[in-house]
């Protein structure tokens, strides 16, 4: 069932409906305080991501702020388990405007992690603009692709940890307009 509002406190919530259905239309430009809208999803063969950008306060004296804050599933006997997460800072207004980067922007230079046993799904995301066309994760030989869905010019894709992985982003032409090589494991070291 789609979640009544973008509070915060439904932001698991919301991440499962968009693995089900897609990402939601935004709610408008301006983003109120306690508010989570996802922005940013990739299911892979087997790992998952959405991505939600939040404008919380963590401490009544802190001054609120916006933020990325990625979710992560691996899929376990056909269903979607949430394995962690993380995020980083945003930009500097609390608005669901597109981020204002040069339109060749491939950025992916946020991750964040999860493990339970010995398994795990690693996310990169970060701003992109609007020449972003495609993405493609390529791992152990197999190559995901998909189109970029950035309303407000975030992406995240992710992958298994156990493996190393590259991402390509490509113009609408298949020009490059950025590639990384993630490691295996979280920050490159994989446990045990």
């Amino acid at each position: 069932m789609r979640p009544g509002s973008f509070d915060a406190a439904l932001a698991e919530q919301w991440s499962r409906w968009v693995l089900a259905h897609g990402l939601p239309e935004l709610p408008g430009r301006d983003l109120p305080l306690g508010r989570s809208v996802p922005v940013g999803c990739w299911v892979g063969p087997d790992t998952a991501a959405v991505a939600h950008v939040r404008y919380l306060r963590w401490d009544d004296d802190e001054e609120p702020f916006p933020q990325v804050d990625v979710e992560l599933f691996c899929l376990v006997d056909g269903e979607w388990e949430i394995w962690g997460g993380g995020g980083g800072n945003w930009t500097d207004e609390p608005t669901l405007d597109r981020v204002a980067v040069p339109p060749g922007t491939a950025a992916l230079d946020g991750m964040t992690a999860g493990w339970a046993d010995d398994r795990g799904c690693t996310a990169l995301f970060g701003p992109v603009g609007t020449d972003a066309a495609t993405v493609e994760v390529t791992q152990e030989g197999r190559a995901t692709r998909r189109p970029v869905e950035a309303p407000v010019g975030l992406l995240v894709v992710c992958a298994d940890s156990r493996y190393p992985f590259t991402v390509r982003v490509l113009d609408a032409a298949g020009g490059l307009l950025g590639e990384v090589d993630q490691p295996a494991g979280r920050d490159g070291v994989t446990p045990g």
